[in-house]
Order: structure tokens, then C-alpha cells, then sequence
């Protein structure tokens, strides 16, 4: 009613479908988590669903990050191959979907840090991406996602200077992405210590 995005939570099927339905800009987790004793983890896809949420241009962020690598070993054998056929169906049916890593919390003794975003990316490559369509997901797509594929997330003229640069080639190889030389938001260079300021940049609400 106000002309708002809104992004839904949802791990559970009921709660994706219902999401879905109401329209929403996001749908988080998107996991399809299925009830049953001595199940805590286990995964399905709903497949009516699936074509719903595609129907409805809803994009899903499957907050994939660098604990999904140790899946097996700490939620139960076929945990990580059930993630990348998720991913790979939602992608074949027309899902948008997007990278997040939901950074911040604990499961299992892991700790989901910031700095292994590209591992998480790593597991988008896995379930079939190519690197590029892998690197559009975490910027052009992802920014769309959120109402600001207009202003950031790729490198036109007019839009904001949101960039890094890195040593070798993230097309070849995902891992390179991990080489920062350069962070620059703005316009403006971003160090460990500071924010270089000598630019003029337009920040907006």
C-alpha cells in the first residue's frame, strides 16, 4: 500500500507459497523445510511452488554461504547434494535467484563470517552456474531485487561507482574474487582504516 518492496522470511513450505502469493519482492531462505521426527534438516521442493513463485517474479535468495560446504559433516550425508538440486531446479524452472549469505549467525560450531562470501558463491558454480552468471546474481540481479537496479549494481554511466577490483580473472576462476586491490562505494575508496573522502559523491535516502 506504500509503495513498498517487501521481504519475507520463509522456510517452510506453506509459508514460501504463502509468500508468494501475497506478492512479496523476496523471498528469504526459501528452503522448503519439511517436518517429521529425526528429520530437523530435511529439504523438499515443492514444485507447484517452484512455478509460482517463477509465475509471479518473485526472487529468492537462498542465503548460501560458506557453511554449506560442511553440510554433510554437520547436518547429515546428501545435506549439500540436496542444496545444489534445489538451486538447480528452482534455476531451470525460471526462479530469480540471488546471492546472500545471511552473515552473522552460529549452527553447528560454524561461524558464518562475512569474509567467506565467495565460498558461498562458489556453491552457486557447483549447481551449474557459469562464473559470470554467478558474479550477475550477487550485483545486477541482487540489486534489482532490492529497487536499486537503476542506480548500483552494474558499471554504466549514471549509476553509482559501487565497484572492486581484484587481481586475476573471477570469469575463470571465483576464487580470484578473494584478491581485493580495490574497494571503492560511491566513488570513494574504502581502505581498512579509513573512507577516502576527496571525491564528491551523491548519497541517496
Amino acid at each position: 500500500m506504500r509503495g513498498k518492496f517487501v521481504a519475507a522470511h520463509a522456510h517452510g513450505t506453506a509459508g514460501i507459497r504463502n509468500a508468494a502469493e501475497a506478492g512479496v519482492r523476496t523471498i528469504e531462505h526459501c528452503s522448503f523445510a519439511v517436518e517429521g521426527a529425526g528429520r530437523p534438516f530435511a529439504r523438499e521442493l515443492d514444485m507447484e511452488v517452484v512455478a509460482l513463485i517463477a509465475e509471479r517474479g518473485v526472487y529468492v535468495c537462498p542465503t548460501v554461504n560458506a557453511f554449506a560446504w560442511h553440510m554433510d559433516e554437520r547436518l547429515g550425508p546428501g545435506t549439500f547434494d540436496n542444496l545444489v538440486d534445489r538451486l538447480a531446479k528452482m534455476r531451470a524452472e525460471g526462479v530469480k535467484l540471488i546471492a546472500g549469505t545471511d552473515c552473522g549467525f552460529g549452527m553447528r560450531g560454524f561461524e558464518n563470517r562475512m569474509d567467506g562470501y565467495v565460498r558461498g558463491l562458489e556453491v552457486f558454480a557447483t549447481a551449474g552456474w557459469d562464473n559470470a552468471s554467478v558474479i550477475e546474481a550477487a550485483t545486477t540481479l541482487a540489486a534489482e531485487a532490492i529497487g536499486l537496479g537503476e542506480v548500483t549494481g552494474s558499471l554504466d554511466p549514471g549509476k553509482r561507482a559501487d565497484l572492486i577490483a581484484v587481481r586475476g580473472d573471477p570469469l575463470a576462476q571465483l576464487t580470484d574474487l578473494c584478491n581485493l586491490e580495490l574497494v571503492m562505494v560511491s566513488g570513494r575508496r574504502v581502505t581498512q582504516s579509513k573512507v577516502e573522502t576527496t571525491h564528491s559523491s551523491v548519497w541517496l535516502p
